[in-house]
């Protein structure tokens, strides 16, 4: 049997991987390779985001640290090994805040991404009222920032696509 026959070898996740010779290959790296280079991405996203969250407000953070969490980059595993997580926990970056104030800040963020993605569709669909609505979003999810309030009408938007 060929290597490239060999679909026993494929792991999850490496559905378009090709073996030339017995070795893996995954977009021109060696399967280590590739395994490093996801590692060093989680890694370099959870400390790019860790920084971001050290210089903004609170619930901008929180808002922050959703959406690394959710945007599925922060696990990585090896081969026979379990898997390591880049995924932050939001009660590590605020230790003095409580269970309940942490809490309250997930669920408003949460709330301005769902508010966010019903204004995105409301445009998509040219709803009259989208005009409107933008503004609606703004004032019913206080306390975020200006660049916050963008990026999560952005990502309604990107979510449409």
């Amino acid at each position: 049997m060929a290597a490239s026959d060999d679909y026993r070898q494929l792991r999850p996740f490496d559905s378009v991987a090709k073996f030339v010779d017995n070795q893996e290959i995954c977009s021109g790296l060696t399967y280590g390779e590739s395994v490093k280079d996801r590692q060093t991405l989680a890694l370099e996203m959870q400390t790019r985001t860790l920084e971001i969250v050290s210089k903004v407000a609170f619930l901008d953070g929180v808002f922050q640290i959703d959406r690394h969490n959710a945007n599925g980059f922060f696990s990585y595993r090896e081969p026979g090994k379990p898997p390591i997580s880049g995924k932050i926990d939001i009660t590590e970056v605020y230790p003095d805040k409580n269970a309940q104030e942490i809490g309250e800040a997930v669920m408003r963020v949460r709330k301005l991404k769902a508010d966010a993605l019903t204004y995105a569709s409301a445009v998509y669909a040219k709803n009259s009222d989208a005009k409107h609505m933008e503004s609606q979003v703004l004032r019913a999810n206080p306390g975020f920032s200006q660049a916050t309030y963008g990026i999560a009408i952005n990502e309604g938007f990107v979510i449409l696509r």
